[in-house]
């Protein structure tokens, strides 16, 4: 299995995950809105509704892996490898606890989030990559990506962009 590490901000959108050699391998950016979308948002978000962004992942190179687009009542996961639009759509696994489900080249994914923000990416029921929250008691410090050995890096990008962008 292979880690990855994200310290955790509540401050700075944008986010970084580092392998063990202290090395990025993931950044994931919000997407700036044009002022037209900016005062939409700001009405969506005084309504509690999720807000119209977009957050895209890139490699160490800044190449573009994904890009999660925010709509209104669903989210849309562009694949930049394949040009691919995938409709990502929340769904409600118990009381307190929610996921994601997508289809991506005929494979059913979901993604569940607990009530500690620990996330799973599954694929076929299968789990891919991990994501452990760690706190100090008072808050949040870092995230830790635990990859499957049979999982490519792919995989760290999708979940950390999915998790990056549920509803706390």
């Amino acid at each position: 299995m292979t880690t990855f590490t994200a310290p955790y901000s509540t401050t700075n959108p944008a986010r970084q995950l580092y392998d063990d050699q202290g090395q990025c391998v993931v950044h994931i950016k919000p997407t700036p809105l044009p002022l037209s979308k900016q005062i939409v948002s700001i009405a969506a978000s005084l309504l509690q509704m999720p807000l119209l962004t977009s957050f895209t992942s890139y490699d160490a190179e800044a190449n573009p892996i994904f890009t999660l687009r925010h709509k209104l009542l669903s989210y849309e996961l562009f694949v930049h490898a394949t040009n691919e639009l995938v409709v990502v759509t929340d769904y409600q696994i118990q009381l307190m606890e929610s996921g994601r489900k997508f289809t991506m080249a005929d494979v059913p994914f979901k993604v569940e989030l607990d009530l500690a923000y620990n996330a799973t990416l599954y694929c076929r029921d299968s789990a891919l990559v991990r994501l452990q929250t760690f706190d100090n008691g008072w808050q949040r410090e870092r995230d830790t990506y635990t990859l499957e050995p049979e999982a490519d890096m792919v995989f760290v990008h999708l979940l950390a962009l999915l998790a990056t962008t549920f509803k706390r």
